[in-house]
C-alpha cells in the first residue's frame, strides 16, 4: 500500500478540481455542496484538497453556525505539499453533534476559498465502573509536585516541531502479537466509581494497551523528544514526542525511557519499555495523542493515517 493509498482508508476523503489563494473561489457556500463529511465525537477528520497551490497565507478554520447567526471558530492544522492541502480537525469528546462547516480563506482579505459541510455525530463511549476509580487523596508536598509535573507538559506543547512530518504517517507503538497490543480500555471510556465512590467519574483521554512489563514501545512517527518525565505520581516515566504541526504523543507508565529530550526520532523506533509506574494498575502502555489541544482517539488517529 502506498501513501496515498493509505489516506484514502480510513475516512472519506472527498477532493474537488482544486483552489488557488489568487484565483476563482470553489464551493464557497457549503450548504450548496450535498457531499459530507462525517465523523464522530472525539475523532480526527482528515481531508485532502487536490491541486491547492496559495500564493498567500491562508486560513483553515472549522465554524459551528448556531441558531442565533453566532459563530463558534476554531483553527484547524494544515500542511500544504505537493500541489495539495492536507487539513486535520480534531474533534473532542464532548463536542455538540450536529453539523460545522470546514472553511479555507485567505488570511489577509477574508476571500473564500472552498467550504465544505461537517457532520459530527454521537459517539457511545462505554462506561466502565470499578471500585478503583476514586479520588486519592494526596499530601501538601505531593500535590505540589503533580502541579509541577502538569505544568512540564503543558510546557512541552509549546516546543512545536517542524511541519509535514506527519504525512509520512503513523503507527502503533505496540504491534499486535496475541493478545500483546490488545485494546484493554478504549479513548473516551467514561470511569466511574462504585459503592462510596459512585459521585466520581472521569473520562479517559488515552488508550491503553495490553504488553507485558519491558516489553518494546515504538515511537509512533518521525519527530522530536520534547519532554522527558522521571517517576511522575500520575503518568508515571513519560515521553512526550513532537511531531510538528501542533500534534504530539504521549507514551505513559513505562518501566524506562531509552530517548533523551531534544533527540530526533524515527517512525518504529524504541524510545522505552512498557511499565507500571504511576498511577497504573499492571503494566500495559497508555497511549495519547494530542492535535491542536484536542486529545483525540489514538487508534483512529493512526488508522487514518497509517504508517506504510
Amino acid at each position: 500500500m502506498n501513501l496515498k493509498s493509505a489516506f484514502f482508508m480510513a475516512l472519506v476523503v472527498l477532493s474537488s478540481l482544486g483552489a488557488s489563494a489568487s484565483g476563482t473561489a470553489i464551493d464557497c457556500d457549503a450548504n450548496k455542496n450535498k457531499e459530507l463529511l462525517r465523523i464522530k465525537q472525539g475523532e480526527t477528520l482528515f481531508y485532502k484538497q487536490i491541486n491547492f497551490v496559495s500564493t498567500t497565507d491562508i486560513s483553515v478554520q472549522l465554524e459551528k453556525r448556531t441558531e442565533d447567526g453566532s459563530k463558534e471558530i476554531r483553527n484547524g492544522v494544515f500542511f500544504e505539499k505537493d500541489s495539495a492541502l492536507y487539513v486535520l480537525l480534531p474533534f473532542q469528546v464532548n463536542d455538540v453533534p450536529g453539523k460545522y462547516v470546514l472553511k479555507v480563506t485567505e488570511r489577509d482579505s477574508g476571500k473564500c476559498l472552498f467550504e465544505k459541510q461537517v457532520v459530527l455525530v454521537k459517539n457511545p463511549f462505554p462506561v466502565h465502573r470499578s471500585r478503583s476509580w476514586k479520588k486519592v487523596e494526596v499530601s501538601e508536598k505531593t500535590q505540589e509536585k503533580i502541579d509541577a509535573e502538569k505544568s512540564a507538559i503543558r510546557a512541552s506543547y509549546l516546543m512545536n516541531g517542524a511541519g509535514g512530518s506527519w504525512l509520512n504517517g503513523f503507527g502503533l507503538p505496540i504491534e499486535r502479537n496475541g493478545t500483546i497490543g490488545m485494546v484493554t480500555h478504549p479513548f473516551g471510556e467514561i470511569r466511574k466509581g462504585r459503592g462510596k465512590n459512585s459521585k466520581y467519574v472521569r473520562i479517559h483521554f488515552g488508550v491503553d494497551l495490553r504488553a507485558p512489563q519491558g516489553y518494546p514501545v515504538k515511537s509512533i512517527g518521525d519527530g522530536v523528544v520534547v519532554l522527558v518525565g522521571e517517576r511522575y505520581v500520575a503518568e508515571g516515566n513519560l515521553t512526550v514526542i513532537s511531531h510538528g504541526n501542533d500534534i504530539f504523543s504521549l507514551y505513559l507508565h513505562q518501566s524506562s525511557v531509552d530517548v533523551k529530550e531534544g533527540e530526533k526520532v524515527l517512525a518504529g523506533q524504541v524510545i522505552g519499555k512498557v511499565g507500571e509506574t504511576g498511577a497504573a494498575f499492571g503494566p500495559h502502555l497508555d497511549l495519547r495523542i494530542r492535535v491542536n489541544g484536542v486529545f483525540i482517539d489514538p487508534i483512529q488517529f493512526i488508522k487514518t493515517l497509517h504508517k506504510n
